[in-house]
């Protein structure tokens, strides 16, 4: 991910790093916490330029931009209902966390004395219309419309207060999409296992 000051984050095996420039045009790596205990999924930055890491099995980490401090959000210390996190979508302060196992969350964050912290708005299952528990990233387009790439139901779009799977109502055969974005003409795109 790139952050608002057009540093470079990335997770690896061996812990978080970001890529930063000198003063003769070199880049270096710099590691910024060497944690072999967290699968990194993904990392992307939220409108006030921290920087927020997916971890399979551990839930968030949050980089607060200016100390550079590290949070753990997960299961056990917030309200985070699922620590396998496929992505993060920021829309303004409201984020939708994409969970494998877990469905779709939509939650609040913002920081605090004690660093980041999420606030759960919406919990999106199978069992309140999602077609899948396992939903890999999503997206939300120019008409405010709720989009997510999930796993059994492909993309879906959320239609009130259910959820439509657009694989089926165009009858594709994919059943799985994996990646999506909008982009600027307000297109969604989206990568999926065939079709």
């Amino acid at each position: 991910s790139v952050d608002n000051v057009n540093t470079i984050w990335f997770g690896t095996s061996y812990g978080i790093c970001k890529v930063v420039a000198d003063g003769v045009g070199h880049s270096h790596i710099i590691p910024i916490q060497q944690e072999t205990k967290y699968t990194i999924s993904f990392a992307n930055t939220a409108p006030d330029g921290s920087v927020w890491f997916g971890t399979y099995g551990n839930g968030l980490m949050v980089i607060d931009p200016m100390s550079f401090k590290i949070k753990s959000i997960n299961s056990k210390n917030s309200s985070l209902p699922n620590d396998n996190i496929s992505h993060v979508y920021f829309k303004q302060q409201t984020m939708y966390i994409s969970t494998l196992g877990g469905g779709l969350i939509e939650a609040e964050y913002g920081k605090s004395s004690s660093g980041y912290d999420i606030k759960l708005q919406n919990k999106y299952t199978e069992e309140t219309g999602l077609g899948s528990d396992y939903v890999y990233s999503s997206c939300i387009d120019n008409n405010c419309k709720l989009f997510l790439a999930s796993d059994g139901t492909g993309l879906q779009v959320k239609d009130g207060d259910s959820f439509v799977s657009l694989f089926k109502k165009y009858k594709l055969s994919s059943n799985t999409a994996f990646s999506i974005v909008v982009d600027k003409y307000n297109a969604i795109w989206c990568v999926s296992n065939s079709d």
